[in-house]
């Protein structure tokens, strides 16, 4: 298994407790920290339902959901860490972060991959995402206007294909018959094609994917009503590109060598895939922005959980892992757990995680590793403290860094900018 404008806060937010007021962030977007909390949800189901070994007409219904979950969870993440990176940028009024502070926050993320994949269980996102945000913040830094990020972007979609034609006579052989990569347990030139061509995450092109969420940012996706126009654009590109992608499995014989190229693969990752997965990312953080900005009388009841789900999302990515998934294994050394016991596991994971979040951000800002991430990358655990931001300066005068949640395993700096302001930062930097 692989691993608007600005809105006004709701009568529902209104209510909350001064306590609560007083450690919430300043003018997050729910939409945003929902559509990381949908993420990390998808994660934890995909990671203990299992696609095997079904019978009756329910399993096979769950492992349906799981096979359509499986490769969408991490391109939503990547996505919104690039709208978080792009985010912190405009709300630090086009100062961008330093070289070094990018630097350990990656730094901190890759080193707990390596943790986690060495010691608790072979998952492997977590590095590449610290080398997507090193990539995308560079690419940001650069400051050569709006387009900059999607002009990235699309390079990078032009020369993916070329990059993986030069090197396949070398990279046939890289996967073995146990789908395992050779570049995952040898290090070498295979490690090097494992990390940017043909892995599971490989930083060609799957860092267009934070530049697609650092340019929606850069072209005020959420403001006059464009987040509905996202949302019917993306939904429109993903039923067309669904289509085409059934069309194209149905006639690999008539489409011939062109086949491996039209067909939407994750490994190794073939453009169709990146459209599609792209788009249905794009759909739903932009369907989720136009529910937000068109419910007058406040979003659910629930969406409020599934916010702070969201914004703890990097802890309850570990978490899941070191405290489900590890016993599991244990029991079960092949993962092969029924799918009863793993859905039954995800379901107490989630209710009971769910509702100890809920109480954890009545006192916390940040969840539990989001706060030890700020630390070890030196940046301040308490955004929320009277008077001062992350970097210890007075509140307004560096919103920027004041809230860097994580975004599943990313970022989440996601609070809204001030009126008035993103489209002055625009035109100063082109």
């Amino acid at each position: 298994m692989k691993s608007g404008t600005p809105r006004s806060s709701s009568p529902a937010e209104r209510s909350e407790s001064p306590n609560e007021e007083k450690h919430q962030p300043p003018e997050r977007n729910t939409a945003l920290d929902m559509a990381r909390g949908l993420a990390v949800l998808g994660m934890i189901y995909v990671h203990l339902v299992p696609t095997e070994g079904t019978t009756t007409l329910a399993q096979k219904a769950c492992a349906g959901v799981a096979r359509f979950l499986e490769d969408k969870t991490a391109v939503l993440f990547c996505v919104l860490v690039g709208m978080a990176q792009a985010l912190q940028l405009r709300q630090a009024r086009g100062e961008a972060p330093s070289a070094r502070s990018v630097a350990r926050r990656s730094l901190t993320l890759a080193a707990a991959g390596f943790a986690l994949h060495w010691l608790v269980w072979p998952t492997e996102i977590l590095v590449p995402l610290a080398l997507m945000m090193v990539a995308t913040g560079m690419i940001l830094r650069i400051r050569m206007g709006r387009n900059a990020p999607a002009f990235a972007a699309g390079l990078l979609l032009v020369f993916s294909p070329i990059a993986v034609a030069i090197f396949a006579p070398t990279s046939g052989a890289d996967w073995t018959d146990a789908d395992r990569h050779v570049g995952e347990s040898a290090w070498g030139w295979a490690t090097a094609r494992f990390v940017f061509l043909n892995g599971n995450y490989p930083l060609l092109p799957w860092t267009a994917f934070p530049l697609c969420g650092a340019a929606m940012i850069a072209r005020d996706w959420n403001r006059g009503g464009g987040a509905r126009s996202w949302f019917f654009g993306g939904l429109a590109a993903t039923v067309a590109l669904q289509l085409t992608t059934l069309w194209t499995a149905r006639h690999v014989r008539m489409l011939g060598a062109l086949s491996p190229y039209l067909a939407s693969r994750w490994t190794p990752t073939t453009l169709p895939f990146v459209f599609l997965t792209g788009a249905t990312a794009v759909t739903l953080i932009a369907g989720l922005s136009w529910w937000e900005e068109i419910s007058a009388s406040g979003l659910p009841r629930l969406a409020k959980p599934l916010a702070l789900f969201g914004r703890a999302s990097l802890t309850h990515y570990l978490l899941h892992i070191c405290l489900v998934i590890a016993p599991l294994r244990i029991r079960f050394p092949a993962e092969d757990w029924p799918l009863a016991i793993g859905l039954s596991a995800a379901v107490i994971y989630v209710a009971v995680a769910g509702s100890m979040t809920v109480l954890w951000f009545r006192r916390y800002p940040r969840g539990p590793f989001e706060m030890l991430w700020a630390i070890a990358s030196a940046r301040d655990a308490n955004p929320s403290a009277p008077g001062r931001t992350a970097r210890g300066m007075p509140n307004g005068a560096n919103a920027a860094s004041g809230n860097p949640h994580a975004s599943g395993p990313g970022i989440s700096p996601l609070a809204q900018p001030p009126i008035g302001t993103a489209r002055a930062d625009l035109r100063s930097e082109e």
